[in-house]
């Protein structure tokens, strides 16, 4: 976790002015030795330390707390539409392939190394499933169509999330805008082997957790990321 400098230097500031508050009030406290009065300007230092915590108070009241719950509840919901995109897609994925499968197969397959295992699996001599989902957008552009919708539904939220979430990491905040610029790309995609394999390459790294840096990952990197905001 990346410590805050402008948190650090308000905390500081509070503490330094609890202290000051202590010490210059005229009113009895616990531990004299330390918060002993200073014997001049004691009004105008309790003023100024006092009035800092009030504003701070208000501040982590007014703005802090109802701004962080808001950033809660809008990554609770971007993570769970980001799951249930997962398993849309996953389907797809399936009923491109002709696949008939039970209903909690889109979920098993939302984790990148069942997802690798499944669909790199050999359906016949010369293909594997994820030949067969490709091979059968030539022939039927409905899956197409339907990935498509779900990929655009998912930069809009992506969107969304950058519009009206404060992320402070830069490099959280730099993936998640490759990651709508390259669905942008890919949105107006026909079943040409040119448009095709891009889109290929996309969903795999994507799904299987595939990167040509990092070769196969266990983890999903947008999930990852999710976390980080």
């Amino acid at each position: 976790m990346r410590i805050k400098p402008l948190s650090v230097v308000l905390w500081a500031l509070s503490f330094a002015s609890l202290f000051l508050a202590f010490r210059t009030s005229n009113e009895p406290v616990p531990v004299k030795p330390v918060f002993s009065s200073f014997p001049a300007a004691n009004p105008i230092i309790f003023d100024l330390s006092t009035g800092f915590l009030v504003s701070v108070m208000l501040y982590w009241l007014v703005v802090w707390f109802p701004d962080r719950q808001r950033k809660r509840l809008l990554k609770r919901n971007f993570q769970e539409y980001y799951r249930l995109f997962k398993e849309d897609s996953i389907g797809i994925f399936l009923g491109g392939c002709g696949i008939s499968y039970e209903a909690d197969l889109p979920t098993k397959l939302s984790d990148p190394r069942e997802f690798r295992k499944y669909f790199k699996e050999a359906v016949s001599d010369s293909q594997n499933r994820w030949d067969c989902f490709l091979n059968g957008l030539y022939k039927n552009d409905r899956p197409l169509k339907d990935l498509l919708v779900e990929m655009e539904i998912l930069m809009n939220e992506v969107a969304f999330v950058l519009n009206n979430v404060r992320i402070d990491d830069r490099d959280v905040f730099a993936f998640f805008k490759r990651l709508s610029q390259a669905v942008y790309r890919l949105k107006n995609s026909t079943p040409e082997y040119d448009e095709v394999k891009p889109l290929s390459r996309f969903v795999w790294e994507l799904f299987a957790g595939w990167s040509f840096i990092e070769g196969s990952r266990d983890t999903d990197i947008v999930e990852v990321m999710i976390r980080k905001i």
